[in-house]
């Protein structure tokens, strides 16, 4: 195998250089023309994956005149002047030559992968199944993602995929398959896949002559999954933040924070509350300036939108789920409402609802959240700039009763486990160290600070129990892509079998892309109850 791959690779080297040659020399002028035709810039400072698709579809797609006026490509310009050169008597050369000049860019599935050799593939259209020859990328692909890249033959046996590709996670299949057959539905490609002969050679005729199309509808595909980021309403990125104090004077604390406009108590204790065990609450908030909902919607997604005459700004039922989120962080709270100034208040504050039912309730917007722990507060925040914010109100009106530890940042991003940044940053300061027990040293901040609290063994075997019971009874769950009904209710249809086996392989593609990620979706004995071995 060793000697066969060696043949193969110095083939098309060869090939490659003289196809590189012929072009330079002939349609250099042709390179400007076609990098505007396609869109983007391609230098020298392009990534070397871009512009190896850029030239993939330059010499095989890219259409230009010959002197005869006639259009063709590059490669079939330069197979024509290989075939008229009597010397080239080299018939696996030429072959191949004539299978790349043929060959288009297809969409295939990965199914097996044989690290350092390649993969297993599938037409995700016709089901035609190869193995690729790729050493390089069979150690970066996952198994089940989507691959476009041009298929070709190399000496007769060996197949081959052209240095141009694009490589897409699993769940965007559909997509794919939705926007293929309604394009060639659009340009007069006939779909019909009953004659599979002629289902083919459209399919083959349209991938070829619409790749520029489909390589710019990838590559918004690719986009909006790199760009699929988490941000805040005020559009700072999503970055869990956390701080914690040691407090000094709990009962301080908390008559400031009960006192100021800047927190609203939303916990719930008892009288005789154990100081260790009790956690108290609140919401760090912001007084909006507007006094009804529809001003609210306004404010909550832009001032862009215009109100038709006569009709409401906007209805809850036509709020998109990012829209919905933003209204759940309002909060209506009692304009008159006194803060309670000390922990014996808690009951006036929980009845407060039901002693003016007449009282004007103001919208605020929840920023942060607050919990005090026993001697220990935290503060948490969905950016680092909110965080900065709260220590500044905080450091202001209490700050003197407080010894900051450290902060703890954890990056939010879809698809991907949580990771944890710059966990500590120790900022301690001579008038703060006073105010600490004698009992308690710098190293044992630290330590306090950076260490997580375990969860029980016990805690952790119920967690695991839990979600297994629940993953493998999904059988019988009912969802809304199966319309409505469970997996075993439609296992028996070829349309069921196909959604439930694309569901599997999102599930499985997409943890292959987190490794550090452990799969607690039991996909091979869900596989085995339904069948699907």
């Amino acid at each position: 195998m060793h000697q066969e791959r060696q043949k193969w690779e110095e083939l098309e080297n060869n090939l490659r250089e003289s196809i590189t040659e012929y072009w330079q020399e002939f349609h250099e002028n042709d390179l400007y023309d076609a990098i505007n035709t396609y869109g983007k810039i391609i230098d020298k400072n392009t990534k070397i994956t871009e512009r190896r698709l850029f030239f993939d579809w330059f010499i095989h797609d890219y259409i230009i005149s010959n002197n005869n006026g006639n259009t063709t490509t590059i490669i079939k310009l330069f197979l024509k002047e290989y075939e008229k050169e009597e010397s080239k008597d080299n018939a696996v050369e030429l072959n191949t030559l004539r299978e790349w000049s043929d060959s288009f860019f297809r969409f295939v599935e990965i199914l097996e992968i044989k690290i350092g050799t390649g993969y297993k593939i599938s037409d995700i259209f016709t089901k035609e199944e190869f193995f690729l020859h790729d050493v390089t990328s069979s150690t970066t692909v996952k198994k089940y993602d989507i691959l476009y890249t041009r298929l070709y033959m190399v000496g007769g046996s060996i197949i081959r995929a052209s240095g141009g590709l694009i490589l897409l996670p699993h769940r965007y299949l559909n997509n794919i398959k939705n926007y293929v057959k309604s394009n060639m539905q659009k340009k007069h490609y006939k779909t019909d896949i009953t004659d599979s002969t002629a289902f083919k050679l459209n399919l083959a005729r349209y991938l070829k002559n619409e790749s520029l199309s489909l390589i710019q509808y990838l590559d918004l595909l690719s986009n909006q999954t790199t760009s699929n980021t988490v941000t805040t309403f005020q559009g700072d990125m999503a970055v869990l933040s956390e701080s914690n104090f040691i407090i000094t004077n709990k009962r301080r604390i908390i008559s400031i924070l009960n006192s100021t406009e800047n927190f609203e108590y939303v916990g719930d204790y008892e009288e005789g509350y154990n100081d260790h065990d009790d956690i108290i609450r609140y919401d760090w908030i912001e007084k909006l300036d507007v006094t009804n909902r529809s001003s609210i919607t306004n404010y909550l997604i832009g001032d862009n939108i215009e109100k038709q005459e006569g009709e409401d700004i906007i209805d809850d039922n036509e709020l998109d789920e990012a829209q919905k989120v933003q209204l759940n962080t309002i909060l209506w709270l009692p304009n008159s409402s006194s803060s309670s100034s000390s922990l014996s208040s808690n009951k006036k504050k929980k009845n407060r609802d039901k002693s003016n039912k007449n009282e004007e309730f103001v919208p605020y917007r929840v920023l942060g959240n607050l919990s005090i722990k026993g001697k220990i507060m935290t503060i948490s925040c969905m950016s680092d700039k909110l965080l900065k914010k709260c220590h500044d109100i905080i450091n202001n009106i209490a700050g003197k009763y407080l010894v900051f530890l450290g902060e703890k940042y954890t990056e939010l991003q879809p698809g991907i486990k949580e990771n944890e940044l710059d966990v500590i940053n120790m900022k301690q300061n001579s008038k703060d160290t006073t105010n600490m027990s004698n009992n308690t040293s710098e190293k044992d901040l630290y330590k306090y600070s950076t260490e997580e609290e375990e969860i029980p063994p016990a805690i952790i075997k119920q967690i695991d129990s839990f979600f297994e019971n629940y993953y493998e009874n999904w059988v019988n769950l009912k969802t809304p892509y199966l319309d409505n009904k469970t997996p075993l209710e439609i296992i028996n249809t070829k349309e069921g079998k196909e959604k439930i086996e694309n569901i599997l392989r999102d599930i499985e593609n997409e943890y292959a892309r987190s490794p550090k990620r452990d799969l607690p979706f039991p996909v091979e004995k869900i596989r085995k109850r339904l069948g699907l071995d």
